[in-house]
C-alpha cells in the first residue's frame, strides 16, 4: 500500500520550488516508516576558473544534491540534511558521518530547529547553498572564527584531558612522553583519563578487569597514553595549515601521520612497542582476557586559534590503540587504531568557561572561616565559578545529621572523624583547585593571635569569610590585632530568622568601616523596614533541640536545605560581582529578605562610608563609633538650626567588655526641646515612648545611649554638659551614657557610668 505524503511535507515541498537557488525537486519518497526523502538540486556559484568544467578543484559541482529527510518529528523539528554521498571528505564543518551515508553539512552554527522556527524552511536552504559556495571556493575556514578541528566519523572512546596541560607537556624534540592514564569501559565504548602530572604518579604497566552483567561487559584498568608533538624548527613548531579528513586506523597509519605532522612517528611507535612488552613482562603474562589498550595524543600547531579553544592554536588528536596479545605475544604494525573523542577534563579554566568568568580575577586567595552548611555551600558556589584559590579554618568534624542541607555528603569510606575544612579541600581537588590549607582550628583563636593568623592567612590573602555565625567570632574579629595591618578584607555572613534573611557585612579597606559597625546598621535599619523586621525576627528567636543519636542533641536552627541554598546564591553571587568588578572602596551591607511568596528573596546593597572613632579616657576609657549615616545627619540638623545649638536622643549598641559603643542612629529631638545660640534643651515629651519604638523596632539590639547637642562657636563641654551627663547617667541603671558635641572642628564626647549599688 503506497504511503500518502503528509500536507505538511507537501507544503514544505511547494516552498522548495518557490526558493531562486533550487533547480529541481523530486517527488517525495518513504525513507523508512517515519521518514519522508525530498532529493532537490541546487546552483552553486563556482570560483570563475572552474565554471567551465561545472566542478570545483575542491571537488565541488555547479549542481549539488540535497538530501532533506523529514521524520515524524516534521514540523516541529527541521528536516536531516545530506549532500551525495561521494561528496568530498576534506571539508571543515562537516558532521561525523558513517562512511557510505550521506555527508552531513554543518550549515549553522546552533540549532538549525531553531533557525527555522525563527526565520522559515527558506533560511536553512541559504544556509546550505552559502556552505556549498564556500566549499566550492575552499574557504570554508573562517580565520576569524577559528581553526575547524579535524572531524572524527567513527570513535572508540573518550580520552578525558587537560588540553592546555598536556600542550605544556610536549617536547620540542619530538620525543613522544608518557602519561598515566585510567581506563573504563562498556561492550565496545572506552573511555580514558590522562594524568595531568605524570609527576605526581608511580610508573604505570596495563592491567585489566573486567565483569559481566545484564548490560554486557564492563572492564577498567590502567594503562599509558603517550603524548607528542612535532619536532620544532628555529624554535617553533612547523604549522600544519591543511584542514584533512582522519585516516587513520592502523599501527602504521598512526606512523605515518605523525611523520606527516613532522613528529618523530618511529619514535612513538617504538615508545608503545615498549609499553607493550613491559607490560606483559610486568603481569607475567602474554593475554588479557580482552583487548591491550593504550592512548595516543598528537599535537598539531595550526594556523589559527582552535574554535572555542580560548586562543589556543594546537589542536590535540587522541587515539585509541586496541592490540589484543590472545593471539600474538608480538607487537604489530597492523594493531587496530581508531580515533578518539577529547573531553575536556574538570580544570578552573573550564569552570570559568562554563560560568562566564574567564575575565575575572579568579586567582584571588581567601580564607573560609567555618565550612558550615551556609559557608561550606557559598565556597563551592564561588569554586564552581572558578574562584578556588581558597584555604579552609574550621575546628568541626562532619557528622551524619550535617547532610540535612551541608553542601558535602559523608563518604562511607573516609576516617571515623570527617574534618569539615578537610572535606572542603578534597572537594576544591576534585574540582580541579588547588587550596592553600585546611585547617582544624577554632576561628577565634586563629583572628586573636599574630602568630596563628600569619600560619593560616598569606600576605596575598584578598578576602577572609567569616561564616561561622559565631557571635565569639564576630568578637574576636572586632578587637582582632592581626586583622588591623590585614591589607585585605573581611566580610561576615550568617542566615537570620529561621532563614528568612541574611546578609553580608563586608568591612571598608582598613577597617574604616567594622563588622561590628555593619551589624549595628543591619539591625538599625529594621526600625524602617517592618519587612525586613519581621524576616529577621523569624517565627521563634531560639534555636532547637535536634536529638542527633540516642542519648545526644545539637542545638540549631531547624531549615531545610533548600532554605540554606537559597541565601549562600545570593551571598556568593555578590561576592563574584565584587571579584569581578572589584570591591568598594567602602563598607557594604548585603541583605537578603524573603519575599512574600515565601520562596524568593529580595537582595539589597547599601554602601557604608567610613565610621568616625572617638576615643575618650573618662570613665575608664571608652571607643566611640559613629556611623556614617549618623555623621550626615547630625550635620543636616546643625546646619538646619545654625546659628542655634540643637541636639537630639543617640541609639545604638553598647560592648562592655570591649568598651566600644557604636552610635547607630539619632531619634529627633521633640517638639518641646529649646534651641538657643547659647544652648540647648533635650525636650521629654515623647522620648521615651520613641526610645522604646527603637528598642523594639531593632528587635532589641539598638537602644539608648546617651545625647547629642552642637556647639556652633566652637569650645568644649561645658559645666552645664558635664551636669546633664551625669543626670542621664543616674537613670541609666549601670548603662555607660554618652554626651556627644558637634563643633565646627569635629566632634568631642564623653562617656560615664554610674554603677548600681544595693
Amino acid at each position: 500500500m503506497t504511503r500518502s505524503v503528509p500536507q505538511s511535507v507537501a507544503d514544505a515541498v511547494a516552498l522548495l520550488h518557490r526558493h531562486a537557488a533550487v533547480l529541481r525537486v523530486e517527488a517525495p519518497v518513504p525513507a523508512d516508516a517515519d521518514t519522508f526523502r525530498v532529493e532537490i538540486f541546487v546552483e552553486v556559484e563556482l570560483p570563475s576558473r572552474a565554471k567551465p568544467e561545472g566542478v570545483s578543484s575542491s571537488g565541488v559541482k555547479s549542481q549539488e544534491l540535497v538530501v532533506l529527510d523529514f521524520d515524524s518529528d516534521w514540523p516541529a523539528a527541521a528536516p536531516s540534511i545530506g549532500l551525495r554521498k561521494d561528496f568530498p571528505r576534506c571539508f571543515p564543518h562537516v558532521d561525523p558521518y558513517t562512511i557510505g551515508d550521506y555527508v552531513r553539512p554543518c550549515v549553522y552554527n546552533g540549532s538549525v530547529s531553531d533557525l527555522m522556527h525563527r526565520e522559515g524552511l527558506d533560511k536553512i536552504i541559504d544556509q546550505i547553498v552559502g556552505w556549498l559556495n564556500k566549499a566550492a571556493a575552499d574557504n570554508l575556514v573562517n580565520p576569524r572564527q577559528g581553526w575547524e578541528p579535524t572531524r572524527r566519523d567513527q570513535l572508540a572512546g573518550t580520552i578525558v584531558f587537560d588540553a592546555d596541560r598536556m600542550v605544556q607537556l610536549v617536547r620540542p624534540d619530538g620525543k613522544p612522553v608518557q602519561l598515566p592514564a585510567v581506563y573504563t569501559g562498556l561492550n565496545e565504548y572506552r573511555r580514558f583519563a590522562i594524568a595531568s602530572y605524570p609527576e605526581r604518579h608511580p610508573e604505570t604497566w596495563f592491567t585489566y578487569d573486567q565483569k559481566r552483567d545484564k548490560f554486557g561487559r564492563w572492564f577498567n584498568g590502567f594503562t599509558s597514553a603517550f603524548l607528542v608533538g612535532a619536532t620544532h624548527v628555529n624554535g617553533a613548531a612547523p604549522i600544519a595549515d591543511a584542514y584533512e579528513p582522519e585516516t587513520v586506523g592502523s599501527l602504521a597509519d598512526l606512523g605515518a601521520k605523525a611523520t606527516q605532522y613532522g613528529m618523530d612517528g618511529a619514535a612513538l611507535l617504538q615508545a608503545l612497542e615498549t609499553f607493550f612488552v613491559a607490560s606483559q613482562k610486568a603481569a607475567k603474562t602474554f593475554g588479557w582476557m580482552g583487548e591491550f589498550f593504550s592512548a595516543v595524543i598528537m599535537a598539531v600547531q595550526r594556523p589559527l586559534p582552535l574554535i572555542s579553544a580560548h586562543g589556543r592554536s594546537v589542536e590535540l588528536l587522541p587515539y585509541v590503540v586496541m592490540h589484543s596479545p590472545l593471539t600474538s605475544t608480538k607487537f604489530q604494525t597492523h594493531t587496530k587504531v581508531e580515533p578518539a573523542f577529547h573531553m575536556q577534563s574538570l580544570t578552573p579554566q573550564v569552570l570559568r568557561s562554563m560560568s562566564g568568568t574567564t575575565t575575572a580575577n579568579t586567582a584571588q586567595s581567601m580564607i573560609f572561616l567555618g565550612c558550615g552548611s551556609l559557608g561550606s555551600k557559598v565556597s563551592l558556589h564561588l569554586a564552581r565559578a572558578g574562584f578556588g584559590n581558597q584555604s579552609f579554618v574550621d575546628n568541626d568534624v562532619f557528622n551524619p545529621h550535617n547532610a540535612a542541607r551541608h553542601a558535602l555528603l559523608e563518604r562511607p569510606e573516609a576516617k571515623l572523624f570527617s574534618i569539615k575544612s578537610m572535606l572542603m579541600q578534597s572537594a576544591l581537588q576534585e574540582l580541579g583547585h588547588a587550596p592553600l590549607v585546611a585547617l582544624y582550628e577554632d576561628a577565634a583563636s586563629v583572628l586573636q593571635s599574630d602568630k596563628a593568623f600569619r600560619a593560616v592567612v598569606p600576605s596575598d590573602t584578598s578576602l577572609i569569610v567569616d561564616a561561622t555565625a559565631s557571635l565569639q567570632v564576630a568578637e574576636a574579629a572586632c578587637i582582632s590585632h592581626p586583622l588591623t595591618s590585614f591589607e585585605g578584607r573581611y566580610v561576615r555572613t550568617a542566615m537570620l530568622g529561621q532563614g528568612s534573611a541574611c546578609f553580608l557585612a563586608l568591612e571598608g579597606p582598613g577597617r574604616s568601616v567594622r563588622v561590628d559597625d555593619l551589624l549595628a546598621s543591619l539591625y538599625g535599619l529594621c526600625r524602617y523596614d517592618p519587612a525586613q523586621r519581621a524576616r529577621m525576627a523569624g517565627k521563634d528567636a531560639d534555636p532547637e533541640r535536634v536529638f542527633v543519636g540516642e542519648n545526644c542533641s545539637s542545638a540549631t536552627t531547624v531549615m531545610t536545605d533548600s532554605v540554606v541554598s537559597r541565601s549562600a546564591a545570593l551571598v556568593a553571587a555578590q561576592l563574584e560581582r565584587w571579584f569581578q568588578r572589584g570591591f568598594p572602596a567602602c563598607g557594604a551591607l548585603g541583605i537578603g529578605v524573603e519575599d512574600a511568596s515565601g520562596i524568593g528573596m529580595q537582595w539589597t546593597t547599601r554602601m557604608h562610608d567610613a565610621t568616625t572613632v572617638l576615643r575618650t579616657e573618662s570613665d575608664g576609657g571608652w571607643e566611640l563609633r559613629i556611623l556614617a549615616n549618623v555623621v550626615v545627619t547630625i550635620t543636616a540638623d546643625v546646619q538646619q538650626w545654625r546659628p542655634k545649638e540643637t541636639g537630639g536622643a543617640l541609639v545604638g549598641h553598647v560592648y562592655p567588655w570591649r568598651r566600644c559603643i557604636v552610635i547607630a542612629d539619632v531619634v529627633d529631638a521633640p517638639l518641646d526641646s529649646k534651641r538657643s545660640p547659647g544652648r540647648f534643651v533635650l525636650g521629654v515629651d515623647g522620648l521615651e515612648d520613641a526610645v522604646r519604638d527603637v528598642h523594639r523596632d531593632t528587635l532589641g539590639h539598638v537602644h539608648l545611649i546617651g545625647t547629642w547637642h552642637s556647639h556652633p562657636g566652637g569650645g568644649p563641654l561645658s559645666p552645664t554638659d558635664f551636669s546633664t551627663l551625669n543626670k542621664i547617667a543616674m537613670d541609666g541603671q549601670g548603662l555607660p551614657v554618652v554626651s556627644l558635641v558637634w563643633t565646627p572642628s569635629g566632634f568631642l564626647c564623653e562617656v560615664q557610668t554610674t554603677k548600681l549599688t544595693g
